[in-house]
């Protein structure tokens, strides 16, 4: 018999006979080029539906939070809603209580001011006399702004606050009778109806130049045509942005020269 001899090539034990080169067996721990290929793709498929379930459980995630940040929102924009309906209401009760405290009042432009030594008060108590045996209508009149020199200088706007509101409108009988001696008496309005008010300022210029004799009530617009009375009720214009100020220092405790000029200009306009 030939010798043989156990050799190891590539890690693989095999036995050859003398003098022949050693051969490597072709069944014993080889892996086909279709089986290197198979375990690939298997591998691949495993890949994929890895990377896919991890896509659907992102996407749940996303959606989840995204349900969830819907619902905050949702919550925030009732409570700020719930904010501003309450806000809205509490200025609304305070333009009521400011419009109340001042319906006794009036703005009294163009009377000239009184000499050193008598009061605005009883200047004005000549103005509105009271009817026999009644008292004086008055609780105080005080001029609005500061008193200005020179020959220039014009009357200074006066508040008056009346003991009540009847007395108010009786004082305002002789609005005609004054009008005649440029004297104009208009109402002690809030900063909101003085904003409303100069909002339709080029509506009441535009029916003056029409010839259709606008007027005032408060902050709303009037027209006399023919003597047949209507509110106008053209929308205004907007107001700029930020709107007029208001905090000119106006009110029954206290005016600044602005809400003068306001009250003295709307006065001129009702006549």
């Amino acid at each position: 018999m030939p010798d043989t001899r156990a050799t190891t090539v590539n890690g693989k034990r095999v036995r050859a006979p003398s003098g022949s080169p050693p051969r490597v067996s072709d069944d014993e721990g080889i892996i086909s080029r279709s089986d290197l290929q198979r375990e690939l793709g298997v591998q691949n498929e495993q890949f994929l539906s890895a990377v896919e379930a991890m896509k659907i459980e992102q996407q749940q995630q996303f959606e989840q939070q995204e349900a969830r940040h819907r619902a905050d929102m949702q919550r925030v924009k009732e409570v700020v809603d719930g904010l501003r309906n309450e806000v809205a209401q509490l200025k609304a009760a305070a333009e009521s209580r400011d419009r109340a405290s001042r319906a006794s009042h009036l703005i009294i432009k163009g009377y000239s001011e009184e000499p050193d030594g008598q009061s605005t008060s009883q200047a004005v108590s000549h103005l509105f006399p009271p009817s026999p045996g009644e008292p004086m209508p008055i609780l105080e009149a005080r001029r609005l702004e500061p008193r200005s020199t020179g020959a220039l200088a014009r009357p200074r706007a006066i508040l008056v606050k009346f003991i009540s509101v009847s007395a108010k409108h009786a004082a305002l009988k002789h609005s005609k009778a004054l009008r005649s001696r440029q004297i104009y008496l208009d109402s002690d309005l809030t900063p909101q109806q003085r904003q409303l008010r100069t909002q339709q300022r080029d509506r009441f210029l535009h029916l003056k130049a029409q010839g259709s004799r606008p007027f005032w009530r408060d902050e709303r617009l009037f027209v006399n045509e023919g003597g047949r009375i209507r509110e106008d009720r053209v929308p205004p214009p907007a107001p700029p942005s930020g709107g007029p100020s208001t905090s000119d220092g106006a009110g029954p405790s206290g005016a600044g020269r602005t809400y003068a000029h306001a009250a003295s200009q709307a006065a001129m306009d009702t006549a």
